[in-house]
C-alpha cells in the first residue's frame, strides 16, 4: 500500500491502465482506473465516501486502507 497514492492508484499499483492519444504518446487512464475502483468497492459494499477517493491512503482509516488491500487481492484474483 503507498500511502501517499489514492485509491485507485492502489488498486491499479504496478498494473495501471494505459490510454494512447496517438502513435507515440501514453498516459495512464485515471477515469477508468477511478470507474473500476468504484465499482470492486461497490461490489464488496466497502463503504469510502466519494471525496476520499481522490485523497491519498494516508488521510484513510486502518480499517478502510485493508478493506483496499482486500479489493486489490480480489479485483486481482489474487490465491
Amino acid at each position: 500500500m503507498a500511502d501517499n497514492l489514492d485509491v485507485s492508484s492502489n488498486i491499479f499499483l504496478g498494473r495501471e491502465r494505459i490510454k494512447q492519444n496517438f502513435k507515440f504518446l501514453q498516459r495512464l487512464n485515471r477515469k477508468l482506473m477511478f470507474d473500476e475502483s468504484v465499482n470492486i468497492l461497490n461490489s464488496l459494499n466497502i463503504e469510502i465516501p466519494k471525496g476520499s477517493l481522490k485523497q491519498p491512503v494516508a488521510s484513510l482509516s486502518g480499517g478502510q486502507r485493508q478493506a483496499i488491500a482486500i479489493s486489490r487481492a480480489i479485483y486481482w484474483n489474487a490465491k
